[in-house]
């Protein structure tokens, strides 16, 4: 393998860490959103004496005028399936890639 060779493998490398490490880095946010919006789904849900006034209609209005309590499009189980496994996937081509690099002696920084 010339070096030219091998120069161009280990850019096509660094390009597919680099994408991986950029398709992680949205899967884990998306993954944060969703956990933070069941996370306090659960706890409006938790909170018996609140829903119990909100949908008996308090005169005041207090529990209807709250913004906790909305309705929201929740990721179906399919969907979070998907994008369990896909970080899975993604986080095992990480490794990968990082085990490449470092037998190629290319530093991760």
């Amino acid at each position: 393998m010339t070096t030219e060779d091998r120069d161009a493998a280990i850019g096509r490398l660094v390009a597919r860490y680099s994408d991986a490490k950029t398709r992680y880095a949205a899967l884990m946010a998306e993954v944060q959103h969703n956990g933070t919006m069941l996370a306090n789904l659960g706890e409006a849900m938790r909170q018996v004496n609140f829903c119990t006034e909100y949908w008996s209609g308090r005169p005041d209005g207090y529990a209807r005028n709250r913004t906790e309590i909305a309705v929201r499009e929740y990721p179906s189980h399919e969907k979070v399936r998907a994008l369990v496994d896909d970080l899975k996937a993604t986080a095992s081509e990480l490794r990968e890639l990082r085990r490449l690099m470092t037998e190629a002696n290319v530093s991760l920084d």
